[in-house]
């Protein structure tokens, strides 16, 4: 998707010049890939580090060209530039996050209490943990959250007096002002809007691929429908990106 922001090829002595970004980054969206492929257009030293909402509060936008991380519409609107962003399956990104981290308990020996629960309990089992914050954080509607603001439990507090229906216009809104959203499952096609919106030609790897996981059709209809308990409004959102 294309949206209302045109930042096209901007030319400075008949040569390109990469446009100022903002990548909006959600979890097991192809992101670290997506963020490599970006990186290659810009000198190092003008691309951010930050990852986390809280690591952005030092920043200067001033300083850098080139913005990824875990962050809310909110934050990556303040930085003014055009704002990038991937949406996934909402079935599939709660699959794929959930083997991510056995992958992580068992490789990187995390301990975090999402990776735990992760390890120690079925897919099936897991999809049944609502009383976990960390788990509510990542997965109750995050996409939606992402893009009505921020996904940071503490931040959704704060527009409590919302109904999940405004919840969701607001994600939708925000969307439409994002110069480009894709889809995990149609790379090919955020290359292209990438290239004819900001200008800038993509390249992208596949990396940080979870190994060892089924595929959504693999997973029994049941356990499905459980973990569409976690993402109406995910699966709202990303539907309404495919009319």
């Amino acid at each position: 998707m294309a949206g209302s922001i045109q930042a096209g090829v901007r030319l400075s002595n008949m040569q390109q010049v990469t446009p100022k970004i903002a990548h909006m980054h959600i979890p097991k969206t192809a992101g670290t890939s997506i963020k490599s492929a970006f990186v290659a257009h810009y000198d190092l030293s003008r691309v951010c580090r930050a990852v986390l909402e809280p690591e952005f509060a030092e920043i200067n936008p001033d300083d850098y060209d080139f913005f990824t991380g875990h962050i809310g519409f909110d934050l990556a609107s303040q930085f003014g530039h055009p704002i990038v962003s991937v949406l996934r399956d909402p079935i599939d990104r709660f699959i794929s996050v959930y083997y991510y981290w056995r992958q992580l308990y068992e490789t990187e020996n995390r301990r975090d209490p999402g990776i735990v629960a992760a390890h120690s309990l079925s897919l099936d089992e897991f999809a049944e943990r609502f009383d976990e914050s960390k788990l509510i954080q990542q997965f109750y509607n995050q996409m939606t959250w992402q893009f009505a603001g921020s996904f940071n439990l503490n931040d959704r507090r704060k527009r409590i007096e919302l109904t999940q229906a405004e919840v969701l216009e607001l994600a939708q809104a925000n969307m439409q002002k994002c110069a480009v959203v894709g889809r995990k499952e149609d790379l090919p096609g955020f290359v292209s809007d990438c290239r004819k919106t900001l200008g800038i030609e993509l390249d992208i790897d596949k990396l940080n691929v979870t190994a060892k996981r089924p595929h959504i059709d693999e997973v029994p209809l049941s356990t499905r429908r459980r973990i569409a308990q976690w993402v109406p409004l995910d699966l709202e959102l990303y539907w309404s990106r495919l009319k």
